[in-house]
């Protein structure tokens, strides 16, 4: 039972980020095969026991009751009850197989996702959505890799996430062939993606990890990384990041109508939010510049204000607050090299989230926020966040 389990766990996984919507269905043939081995108390008990995560989900099941989109707040509320339930199995599987296993099997997800990527640009097999690009031509030429995630940001913050936590095992941990090659092959394509954001966000956790671990390796590995940025594909990636193309990169305008109309949605309802899952219809709806499907506010914070309000935006930074000031502990406290890795890729992913999530809110997106429970259930339990909350309560 247990191997079956575990297998389909890692089925789910993979899938998870190599066909994202079979991620979900994934998640729900395992909780069957929980039920059939009556082992769903277990499963919920690593959910009870995260006093921060209940507090976020009370907060999106209260926001779906004030929503004015009612059938698709609930949609996104089942959409999330997945996902934390794939969090609890991400736990019930390290503590059957250990973090190294499961890192190890992300790490192998990120070497076949980063090539499909690189295979992408050098095929040039790419159906690029205008919207990705910016409607210049200059632009809008650019071809942005997305490998499995079907949009280039999407694709470049999932990189960013697994860079974070592959130096960090580099740095703490061992020298891993696999684990360079999977480096490698991750950098390669988040330069691909082209996203500013992704990449600054980038910069801003290995800036954070620096000032912690002040390993000479991270300052290299910015700097090569910066030069290539720039210098790739004859300048093209400079065209992204030059001020004096603002004017005329349509995604940089663009996003200032989606905040100023997020910020409209969120005055309408300051404390229990539009509700959960409803901006990829009000944006657009209520403001006559903007057109098409907008799926999220672009801005994290602005996003959780605008869909649950207040208190929906504070639990979700309890959340963030609790997974830092618990690894940076943990990076002072701990000698075990296991926990530090963790702690220092916690950190560093944190950063680099809310960086990204001050232009960008592609964590919210169902193709991301499922695969980030692998990393939030690895966190966790390395950190000893549900044995925490169990003795502060």
């Amino acid at each position: 039972m247990e191997k079956i389990i575990t297998l389909c766990i890692m089925v789910t996984m993979a899938s998870g980020v190599l066909m994202p919507p079979l991620g979900f269905l994934s998640v729900l043939g395992v909780l069957i095969l929980f039920i059939i081995w009556d082992q769903t108390n277990g499963i919920l008990r690593n959910i009870v026991l995260n006093k921060q995560l209940v507090i976020f989900l009370i907060f999106m099941f209260i926001s779906v009751f004030f929503s004015n989109l009612k059938y698709s707040s609930i949609a996104f509320f089942i959409i999330l009850i997945l996902e934390i339930l794939y969090y609890s199995m991400v736990i019930y599987y390290i503590s059957k197989k250990g973090v190294n296993s499961l890192f190890n099997a992300l790490n192998y997800i990120a070497i076949i996702a980063s090539s499909y990527g690189i295979y992408q640009f050098i095929s040039g097999k790419l159906q690029v959505n205008k919207h990705w690009t910016g409607y210049s031509e200059s632009l809008s030429s650019i071809c942005r890799v997305y490998s499995t995630l079907y949009n280039p940001n999407v694709f470049a913050a999932y990189l960013v996430i697994s860079i974070c936590f592959i130096i960090c095992w580099i740095i703490t941990m061992d020298k891993s062939h696999l684990k360079n090659v999977s480096l490698i092959l991750c950098s390669i394509s988040l330069i691909f993606t082209y996203s500013r954001g992704a990449f600054v966000s980038l910069l801003a956790a290995l800036i954070i990890v620096y000032l912690i671990k002040r390993d000479n390796r991270l300052i290299i590995y910015g700097v090569l990384m910066i030069m290539f940025f720039v210098i790739f594909n004859n300048g093209t990636a400079y065209e992204r990041i030059d001020i004096a193309n603002i004017n005329k990169d349509s995604s940089s305008l663009y996003r200032l109508e989606i905040w100023r109309t997020s910020f409209r949605i969120f005055m309408d309802n300051p404390i229990f939010g539009n509700g959960i899952g409803t901006l990829w219809y009000s944006i657009s709806n209520m403001s006559s510049r903007l057109w098409g499907v907008i799926y999220h506010a672009h801005n994290l914070l602005l996003h959780f204000a605008a869909e649950t309000g207040v208190l929906g935006l504070i639990s979700f930074l309890w959340i963030f607050e609790n997974l830092t000031t618990t690894s940076y502990k943990a990076v002072k406290n701990t000698e075990d090299s296991i926990v530090k890795f963790v702690a220092l890729s916690t950190i560093g992913s944190c950063t680099a989230i809310m960086v990204h999530g001050l232009i960008d809110a592609t964590v919210v997106l169902p193709t991301l926020s499922l695969i980030l429970m692998n990393y939030y259930g690895l966190s966790c339990y390395a950190l000893g966040i549900l044995k925490l909350n169990t003795l502060n309560t």
